[in-house]
């Protein structure tokens, strides 16, 4: 008779946990996590370039994707196992405490997804393994020791597109129905054992709100001198975190969400001076987190005027490949998992999924990664300006545990909605009353209202915000 045949799929849902470990050892847990998700970046960048298109948006929430990966990892000794620790940058952690990784990813974890009304951090795991696959007990143990999931039995082997129905209904709602259809049709089938579900939620609103009166059409300037029109936030000289950087370039803004005292969450956004500097800036970065915290950490609070697009939009990609070209090999191979179950098992896909919307309220995101297994198979100086007119970078991450929650580029954001239609005039008219902006005027520019040049052309050339408009 031969063996049962059987795959498991690994889907990230992020976890709810506590424990005993020193604040030193989840921060260079963190580190490494950081420089992973760097790599990732960097690796799904490249991916994305093929064929010299430019990559577009991209988002994704590197902290699933770790914690899908550590789950696994709980099933690998020996080869597949040190190839895992090597590529998520955790060599030097392991071999000074050896037997310490899981207890401090579970601190990690309780340290992170901590929740407010304001600010919402949650998370969950599940596995819904076959109910007639012998799997080991130690590894079920451990994986509801350290990473808090909930063991469900189900039956692949008679109605798996049920159960993948069924486990996609669970990301959707651990993720507040932003992560639909995770698991694509044909990703499990009647040799699946098991699938492991890691996803992330993250609703908080800004410290400093955004007015939604001041919020208008602006242009937004893409690859190719493209011209977007987007819904352009404004916040008018407040307080934030703020730094210019001569070696990447770029300036850096700090939005806090609104959490409780000892809750720190933050949007990072690095903004290239060029219209066109985002790849400048990743080339400068390259795979060198240590630039990025660099950057993050030197802000300091000073008066900014700042615009920001509103942007939506999800992301979907395989991560395998990613992975394999990290180095880590041996579990996409035959036998790759071997203490898992009576049976040896491999990895056969990673799949992640992410969503972000970014509004005057706050910031909406969430991110869910599927990894299938189976057999063979202040001051003086008047305020700074930030207008992030133009592609940029943004990270969403813990201030205490410096650890990444999210991570991104925006090039597209969310189009202005075309509300009227406005029929082009052939001739010239004139009209009694101009706008004029003392110190542009200066320069010579003058908009006259209701003129056919668009008013965001305006804006494009003026320095001086809407309030310095007469």
């Amino acid at each position: 008779m031969e063996p049962l045949k059987s795959q498991i799929i690994l889907v990230t849902l992020l976890l709810l946990c506590c424990g005993m470990v020193h604040n030193v050892l989840v921060e260079e847990v963190a580190q490494a996590h950081n420089q992973f998700s760097l790599d990732i970046y960097n690796k799904l960048l490249e991916e994305a370039s093929t064929g010299g298109n430019d990559p577009g948006n991209l988002f994704f929430g590197p902290i699933s994707i770790t914690t899908a990966i550590v789950i696994a990892m709980l099933g690998t000794s020996g080869q597949p196992e040190q190839e895992m620790i090597s590529a998520m940058r955790l060599t030097s952690f392991v071999d000074k405490e050896p037997g310490l990784l899981h207890a401090t990813f579970k601190e990690l974890a309780a340290q992170l997804y901590v929740s407010s009304v304001n600010c919402t951090l949650l998370s969950a795991n599940g596995i819904f393994a076959e109910q007639t696959h012998p799997f080991v007990q130690k590894y079920l143990d451990d994986v509801m020791t350290y990473y808090d999931a909930e063991i469900d039995e189900v039956d692949f082997l008679n109605a798996y597109e049920t159960v993948r129905l069924a486990i996609n209904e669970w990301v959707e709602n651990k993720t507040n129905d932003k992560i639909k259809d995770l698991i694509p049709k044909g990703a499990v089938d009647d040799t699946t054992a098991m699938v492991i579900v890691n996803a992330i939620y993250f609703k908080g609103l800004w410290k400093t709100p955004f007015l939604p009166q001041k919020t208008k059409h602006a242009s937004f300037y893409g690859p190719g001198g493209s011209d977007i029109c987007v819904n352009m936030m404004y916040n008018l000289s407040n307080t934030f975190g703020y730094t210019e950087s001569k070696e990447l370039d770029s300036k850096v803004l700090k939005l806090p969400y609104d959490c409780e005292e000892n809750r720190k969450l933050s949007m990072y956004v690095i903004l290239p001076n060029a219209m066109d500097g985002l790849p400048d800036l990743e080339e400068a970065i390259g795979d060198n987190y240590g630039k990025v915290a660099k950057l993050l950490s030197s802000t300091n609070e000073q008066e900014v005027k700042v615009w920001l697009p509103r942007f939506t939009f999800e992301y979907s990609f395989s991560v395998k490949n990613i992975l394999k070209s990290l180095g880590m090999q041996a579990i996409f191979e035959p036998n790759g998992i071997t203490e898992m179950s009576q049976y040896n098992l491999s990895v056969s896909d990673v799949i992640h999924k992410a969503f972000v919307e970014v509004n005057e309220e706050g910031t909406e995101a969430s991110a869910a990664t599927a990894i299938t297994v189976g057999t063979t198979s202040i001051n003086l100086d008047p305020p700074k300006k930030f207008r992030a007119d133009h592609p940029f970078l943004f990270v969403i991450a813990d201030e205490n545990t410096k650890a990444i929650l999210f991570m991104g580029r925006v090039v597209t954001p969310t189009e202005c909605e075309k509300t009227t239609t406005t029929t082009m005039r052939t001739s010239p008219r004139t009209y009694p009353k101009c706008i004029y902006c003392k110190p542009c005027y200066k320069d010579g520019i003058k908009y006259r209202f209701g003129a056919y040049l668009p008013k965001r052309c305006f804006d494009r050339y003026c320095k001086c915000g809407p309030d310095g408009k007469l």
